[in-house]
């Protein structure tokens, strides 16, 4: 009989902090982009080559840096990530020319994404036998980083303009320090993965099937997630007749929620079933949006309460199911499921934008209404895969203990 493995929360606890620190910096962008247009005086077009530039270095190559992190104990990146991204997007909104902002933003954007697969890693270590809500305690960092780094910059800009982005820097600093001094009691689980590109191949070549068709759910919940929050404060204007500061405060509502079912969604999957969570907990996130867009009031902030818990609840569920599908290559796995899911989702927000055009904002966000659905009839057949593929099943027998 095994020993059981308790949970390091005081570790889990730092590693979240760090993420939270890394995803600030990712959550600035958005609020950084009007910024540049009066810094550089840039057309809509340059500014989205700014917003192009951090979803590729940020999100995009996460897989190519878990391939990496798998082969190396490569815990120094864990203090170094969120230094490189405070660096790269303070040096952004002080440089004299767009071209070098353009780099400092990609520069930035790396530490952001170094952070999440070794984080992820050492997260699944520290989680022992609660792997799904240690990694929700983990993961939900993301998330508030995401939501306050708008808060951030807009404090800093109304204290004193760019001059006062300048402060920027400083957690990232916090940070490094802290994650250094920690250095020697780190550890990050750090398997023997396969050597090279060709063997990692083949590791995954007996569970690909299983591994794409979670990589196409999480894709497409991504993408109902991004374009959701990206267009409810342009229909608040639009059609609900809200400023623009009304439409930005149902923000919170549905980020902050999102960090809750995380955490939930976590606790629930330990204690029942992950795969009937992710079976089923999208069923319901359509009747909210509907609510959404019927009711007015009180309960237009709630059912954004219900549709960011309810959507984000399996986030770091996802990524547990990667791991075990792909012991020997977590971080690769963490890198699939978080940055290459969400930098590919989020290209399909103009996909909205342009339906959005021709319907208008409230069709499109109807039409958006139905694609949870779609994510979950995929789920029902990636559980009937896993239940009727031996090889499956075998694989998932014989995974690797996190501390091997």
């Amino acid at each position: 009989m095994s020993m059981r493995r308790p949970m390091n929360k005081p570790m889990l606890l730092t590693l979240s902090l760090g993420h939270i620190i890394a995803d600030v910096y990712g959550g600035m962008l958005p609020a950084l982009l009007p910024i540049y247009v009066n810094i550089f005086g840039l057309s809509y077009g340059a500014v989205a080559l700014v917003a192009v530039a951090h979803s590729l270095s940020a999100s995009a190559v996460q897989p190519v840096l878990g391939y990496f992190s798998d082969r190396i104990n490569g815990k120094l990146v864990l203090p170094l990530a969120p230094l490189i991204a405070a660096v790269g997007v303070t040096v952004a909104t002080q440089v004299p020319h767009y071209g070098l902002a353009l780099i400092a933003v990609a520069i930035g954007g790396l530490g952001i994404a170094a952070y999440h697969p070794e984080g992820y890693k050492a997260a699944g270590y520290y989680s022992g036998d609660q792997q799904n809500t240690g990694t929700s305690i983990f993961s939900v960092g993301g998330n508030i980083g995401v939501a306050a780094g708008p808060v951030v910059v807009s404090v800093l800009y109304a204290w004193r303009a760019q001059e006062g982005l300048l402060l920027m820097v400083l957690p990232g600093i916090f940070m490094a320090l802290v994650l250094f001094w920690l250095l020697p009691r780190i550890e990050t689980g750090t398997e023997v993965a396969p050597p090279d590109f060709k063997a990692a191949m083949l590791d995954m070549r007996p569970v690909l099937a299983p591994l794409v068709l979670l990589l196409v759910i999480v894709i497409l919940r991504s993408f109902f997630w991004v374009s959701l929050s990206s267009f409810i404060p342009l229909y608040a204007v639009a059609e609900l007749g809200m400023t623009e500061p009304e439409a930005a405060g149902l923000l919170p509502y549905l980020l902050f929620s999102g960090a809750i079912g995380t955490l939930i969604g976590g606790y629930v999957a330990d204690r029942t079933s992950k795969e009937l969570l992710l079976l089923w907990s999208l069923v319901p996130v359509p009747f909210f949006v509907y609510g959404f867009l019927h009711l007015s009031g009180f309960w237009m902030p709630v059912m954004l309460v219900f549709i960011g818990g309810f959507t984000v609840s399996t986030f770091a569920v996802t990524v547990v199911m990667s791991h075990e599908l792909l012991p020997k290559q977590r971080a690769i796995a963490s890198g699939m499921m978080v940055g290459f899911a969400w930098g590919i989702s989020g290209m399909g927000a103009p996909l909205v934008g342009t339906f959005a055009d021709i319907f208008g904002l409230f069709a499109a966000l109807n039409a958006l209404m139905l694609m949870p659905l779609l994510p979950s009839a995929l789920t029902y057949f990636y559980l009937r895969m896993m239940r009727q593929g031996g090889k499956y099943r075998d694989r998932m027998a014989v995974r690797s203990s996190p501390t091997a």
